[in-house]
C-alpha cells in the first residue's frame, strides 16, 4: 500500500525539451539492509543519494508536498 501519492506537473528539460509533463508519483516504505550501497540514476538526472539518520529527514526535506508522506513513513517503522 502505498505512503501517498503526488501528482506534478512540469516542463521537461531534459529528453522533450519545453513539453508539459504530467507524473503521479507513489511513495512505498521497504527494507534494505543497513549498509546498502546507493547508486544515483545519472541517466534520469537524480546526481546524489545518501542515506539520513529518522530524525533528519523532515529538516532535509526540499518539498513540502513530501512532508505528510515522510511522517507517515516514520509512523509505520516505528511500530
Amino acid at each position: 500500500e502505498p505512503l501517498g501519492k503526488i501528482d506534478i506537473w512540469f516542463r521537461d528539460q531534459h529528453v522533450h525539451k519545453g513539453t508539459i509533463i504530467h507524473k503521479d508519483i507513489f511513495y512505498f516504505l521497504f527494507s534494505t539492509p543497513a549498509k546498502a550501497e546507493l547508486n544515483p540514476q545519472i541517466a534520469e538526472h537524480v546526481l546524489e543519494a545518501k542515506w539520513l539518520p529518522a530524525n533528519q529527514l523532515l529538516k532535509n526535506s526540499y518539498y513540502e508536498d513530501l512532508i505528510p508522506v515522510i511522517k507517515k513513513a516514520l509512523v509505520a517503522v516505528q511500530k
